[in-house]
């Protein structure tokens, strides 16, 4: 009898407040890395890939503008957007392209779906 009337005299204000923000916070550092549930929840809202998925799960353009691929898809060759930058005002390239993959290839756990690529030329 006495704890039906302790819990009915709460002084917790549980109204709600929608002036609340939201922060995210990464427990990991913001670089590509494996790509986890963490990457897919949280990194995909920084990075921008080559190309991504549309509506219907077909790839549709991001970075690049168009791509081909080589009869037994062993070569791709993609062109790159004009005009992007990234956030500190440098242009977007073939050569940043290949930097991010070979840091992927040369991850320390291998786990990497890039660690079999052979990236070989800049246009």
């Amino acid at each position: 009898m006495v704890l039906g009337t302790l819990v009915g005299c709460t002084t917790k204000d549980t109204s709600i407040n929608e002036d609340d923000e939201i922060v995210l916070a990464a427990a990991r550092d913001l670089s590509p890395g494996a790509k986890d549930a963490y990457y897919a929840t949280s990194i995909l809202f920084v990075w921008e890939p080559l190309i991504g998925l549309g509506d219907k799960g077909n790839p549709c353009a991001e970075l690049a503008e168009k791509w081909t691929n080589s009869e037994d898809f062993k070569e791709w060759t993609f062109k790159i957007k004009e005009g992007v930058k990234f956030h500190d005002g440098v242009q977007l390239d073939a050569d940043a392209v290949i930097k991010n993959f070979d840091r992927y290839m040369n991850m320390k756990t291998k786990g990497s779906p890039f660690y079999s690529f052979d990236l070989e030329k800049t246009y």
